[in-house]
């Protein structure tokens, strides 16, 4: 099953590269249903995480206006999107360090 842990490292590494991401390049690479895809963006996007790379008008920053589509969009990691990274990445080595315990 793949969490937005996934799908936000996908974005991040993908942005790296200089390139964006849309629910195409989600599906291609990690096997998700278009739906699950559309979805994954979507929540991520809701969460602040990742932003569109076309400017948005105001009130419409983190959610789609009527007749808009997901599909339409491409996106890039936000800097809350790179910070959450970060979190867990030392949340992960934390617990790599303690041992994982019950």
């Amino acid at each position: 099953m793949i969490d937005k842990r996934e799908v936000l490292r996908l974005v991040a590494k993908r942005n790296a590269d200089g390139k964006s991401t849309s629910y195409h390049s989600v599906v291609d690479e990690l096997w998700l249903s278009d739906e699950a895809a559309c979805e994954h963006l979507k929540r991520l996007w809701q969460q602040r995480l990742i932003k569109p790379t076309e400017a948005r008008e105001p009130g419409s920053e983190y959610s789609l206006v009527p007749g808009e589509s997901i599909r339409e969009l491409r996106f890039r990691l936000s800097e809350r999107g790179g910070k959450r990274l970060k979190h867990w990445k030392r949340e992960e080595r934390r617990e790599a360090e303690e041992g994982w315990r019950w």
